[in-house]
């Protein structure tokens, strides 16, 4: 089981193969990026409706280090440089047709991260399935955070590891899932905003417990509506 660029041999730890079929997994492509250059990306979720789909939006950047100018042949004053600079965009899904029912929980963070799988494998030219991407994937967060995390790479909503339609845990939990919701919002931003004023607090910070719970249990009503 191997699979050889033009920047080096994907380790083998990170390919496996499924029914004949090989794939790589998130590791490898971060590999395949560090051989390359320098790799960095935002994503924010475009779900139109979360209830049915989660949708993500990966908006990667590859920008190339000497290796990767020279093997594939483009002079440092190339004007071919310049299509670096160019963001490639690509959408990561979940619902339950291509996901496992134990992995639910988790769908949020698997769709942004189907969303980075499909950006590096553009970018670096991967022509192998990311294993992110099959509907059998057993998904472990701390694994995936960790990967990422080694890679430099900050993927917000896989460390907070929450989902905003699950109830919180915690006080950190909840302020994370109100502060989700008023992304996805302006009704819900602008009624956290009258909730802070209203009760002479700056920041969610400074509410209490209850007053957090409330704020949530509300936010979602409006999301509802």
């Amino acid at each position: 089981m191997t699979y050889i660029t033009k920047f080096g041999e994907i380790p083998k730890e990170h390919l496996i193969t499924r029914d004949g079929v090989e794939f790589v997994r998130f590791g490898g492509l971060l590999w395949l990026a560090q051989q390359e250059g320098v790799y960095r990306c935002e994503t924010k979720d475009v779900s139109i409706n979360p209830d049915v789909e989660i949708v993500y939006e990966c908006k990667g950047w590859l920008i190339p280090n000497s290796k990767y100018l020279e093997v594939m042949g483009i002079d440092k004053e190339s004007p071919l440089l310049d299509m670096f600079r160019q963001p490639v965009i690509t959408h990561g899904t979940t619902n339950p047709q291509n996901l496992r029912a134990n992995m639910a929980p988790h769908r949020t963070v698997m769709a942004e991260t189907r969303a980075i799988v499909r950006n590096l494998r553009i970018l670096t030219g991967c022509s192998l399935c990311g294993e992110d991407e099959l509907d059998t994937y057993q998904f472990i967060p701390e694994k995936l955070i960790l990967t990422a995390k080694n890679a430099g790479i900050t993927m917000t909503s896989a460390v907070d590891m929450l989902d905003a339609q699950a109830e919180p845990k915690d006080r950190k939990q909840y302020i994370v899932a109100i502060e989700s919701l008023k992304g996805k919002n302006a009704g819900v931003q602008t009624y956290i905003e009258s909730f802070l004023d209203g009760h002479n607090a700056n920041m969610l910070v400074n509410l209490s417990d209850p007053l957090l719970k409330e704020l949530y249990t509300k936010c979602l009503e409006l999301m509802s509506e």
